[in-house]
Order: C-alpha cells, then structure tokens, then sequence
C-alpha cells in the first residue's frame, strides 16, 4: 500500500491559520472579552508576562520539527489547558 498523502495540508497551513496565529490576533483586535475568556488576562498582561518568560519557554526547532511557539506554550501554562 502506497501513501498519498505524507502531510495533511491543513496541518501544512497551522502556522498561518493556528488557533495562536490568527484567532488570537483577530480576538486581541476585534473582542477582548473573547480574548478574556479564552486567556484569563488582558492582552497587555499577556504580553507582559510574555516578555518575562520568552526566553525560558522557547524551545529549538530541529531536522524533524519546528519547535512549539513559546506563544502556544505560555497560553497552555496560563490557562491549564493540554495540548
């Protein structure tokens, strides 16, 4: 049996159109009380809190993958969530 399809295209487009990438960028402009709810802080707070621990949370992409974005991992470790 012959693959056809190695990467599924809608995981190609993730970094584009991710739930981090975009709807947080739309929510962030367009509905802070949505951005409230999904994050439990004001989008300055975020940032905030983003600039203090970037440098700690971000891993190295390497030859098999690109790392987590230290965005997705703050977001995870503010809210509780799992991946």
């Amino acid at each position: 049996m012959t693959r056809t399809i190695w990467v599924r295209h809608w995981l190609t487009s993730r970094e584009n159109f991710g739930a981090s990438t975009q709807l947080l960028t739309e929510m962030r402009e367009e509905d802070i009380d949505s951005y409230k709810n999904h994050l439990p802080m004001m989008p300055y707070q975020f940032d905030e809190l983003f600039s203090k621990v970037e440098s700690a949370v971000q891993k190295q992409d390497t030859h098999m993958r690109n790392a987590i974005p230290a965005k997705v991992t703050l977001r995870y470790l503010a809210t509780g969530d799992s991946l």
